[in-house]
């Protein structure tokens, strides 16, 4: 399946029946579900226990199905509890990428099966709740596509304390 099809047509057919706002989260919704199923997947395979080890296999297999590359910032700090922190930027990310290739331009992020798949990943691998949220987007003008993953109990807190420390505010 094509990328420009998941990033912009499934997001168009899902806006006519459920609006905009409800489009974004049935794809983040989908998506999530993909990545806990592909890291248990990964995880029994491979063998693999260590949430750290589960976290780097995330970013091989995200970039090897063409979906983005992941660059963790150093700020970040992934742990097994409520405390977990993530903060990443996904380069040459599919639903950016899609969006700027046929000239659309967003005044939301875009990418939001990034962020649902990233966190269901991380959230098999840590084996804590997650959930995660594209701050910045190249689909609306920004150079970077940055993502906040947190326990949401404390996302929207780190996503204004990481905005504030980075001048995003």
């Amino acid at each position: 399946m094509r990328t420009d099809s998941l990033a912009i047509e499934l997001h168009e057919e899902l806006r006519k029946t459920f609006g905009d706002a409800g489009a974004r989260q049935i794809r983040y919704k989908l998506a999530r579900a993909c990545g806990m199923r592909d890291a248990k997947m990964f995880m029994e395979r491979l063998r693999v226990t260590d949430p750290a080890m589960a976290l780097a296999l995330g970013p091989v297999h995200f970039a090897h199905v063409g979906w983005a590359f992941v660059d963790i910032f150093p700020e970040s700090a992934p742990q097994p509890n409520e405390d977990y922190f993530l903060v990443y930027d996904h380069p040459f990310s599919f639903e950016a990428a899609a969006y700027l290739a046929n000239g659309i331009k967003s005044d939301h992020p875009v990418c939001q099966m990034n962020a649902g798949y990233s966190s269901g990943w991380c959230e098999v691998a840590f084996g804590v709740e997650l959930k995660g949220e594209e701050i910045t987007c190249r689909a609306k003008g920004d150079e970077k596509c940055i993502f906040v993953q947190a326990h949401p109990r404390h996302l929207d807190r780190l996503i204004r304390e990481y905005k504030e420390k980075a001048g995003l505010a």
